[in-house]
């Protein structure tokens, strides 16, 4: 509509121009940036654009449309729409791809802690561990298909794969993937020389975790970590396995010097058998 222009100069379907609305706004979901690819298990979107466009932007924008054109802007989208993959953010779940991204090291233990039934007693087996290291408000939860999985937060570490000092752990302002994002240019500009940055991986299910082929990027751990619960969810607490299987990865990315791109450490990498004892978490690899 022109400026100056009389609203009723023409005629606005207002059935189109929400479901428009509605499409806009599933697509600014936070769990809607994480799309899943063969390459490294999911395509990034542009953070800073997301972040810009906050609850008080949109709901402004949506007060405007209602007062303009009135109409339902909150409906489920049309079937047509939804066959594309399109879900309403309630329905939305944060899950770990499986196959696994290709970590620098990995392994597993079969019939894990028979005697803990639920996940939540697993959980809370893992967490009297996890915890004390170092790791509280630092753990992030995922569905998988049976069974859960969860992540530690991207930590500094040094070349052995020992935390850094506590001043230094969390500081960790890393970024990049090679694409051309103002969020990722921006942060390139914080980039720390000749640093280490790792992730934690644990995966609870039937079988051992499958692996993907192709090298996981710091850009899509980011992703991921972004897009997880922070507690174990509800509905899983009382899922109980017949028999469980831990998945243990690690994830090690190296940096060479300010704006280079940290890249997965996979040549001569340290087993993640040595990262946990490094950092005393060996004992969650105790099978029962």
């Amino acid at each position: 509509l022109a400026e100056g222009a009389p609203e009723n100069s023409f005629h606005v379907d207002t059935e189109i121009l929400a479901n428009a609305f509605t499409y806009f706004i599933d697509r600014l979901a936070p769990a809607d940036s994480l799309n899943f690819s063969e390459s490294d298990g999911m395509i990034t979107k542009d953070e800073f654009f997301r972040e810009a466009m906050s609850k008080v932007v949109t709901d402004t924008l949506l007060a405007e449309l209602q007062r303009r054109y009135p109409g339902d802007y909150d409906r489920p989208l049309p079937n047509h729409m939804g066959s594309v993959g399109l879900e309403r953010r309630e329905e939305l779940k944060y899950y770990f791809p499986i196959p696994a991204p290709f970590p620098s090291s990995y392994t597993y233990r079969s019939n894990y802690q028979p005697a803990k039934k639920t996940m939540l007693q697993v959980d809370n087996y893992m967490k009297s561990i996890l915890i004390p290291k170092g790791y509280s408000n630092k753990l992030h939860y995922y569905y998988v298909q049976s069974g859960y999985a969860m992540t530690t937060s991207l930590e500094m570490v040094t070349a052995g794969g020992k935390p850094e000092s506590t001043n230094k752990r969390w500081s960790a302002k890393t970024g990049g993937d090679g694409t051309f994002s103002f969020y990722e240019i921006f942060k390139s500009i914080f980039f720390e020389t000749e640093s280490e940055f790792r992730m934690f991986a644990f995966i609870i299910s039937p079988k051992a975790a499958t692996i993907q082929s192709r090298v996981s990027s710091l850009a899509a751990m980011e992703e991921l970590i972004k897009n997880s619960y922070p507690s174990l969810p509800p509905d899983l607490k009382n899922f109980s396995l017949a028999t469980k299987t831990l998945t243990a990865l690690v994830y090690q990315f190296h940096q060479d010097d300010i704006g280079k791109v940290p890249v997965l450490v996979t040549k001569n990498a340290i087993p993640v058998t040595t990262h946990l004892r490094n950092t005393g978490l060996l004992s969650v690899l105790r099978p029962n």
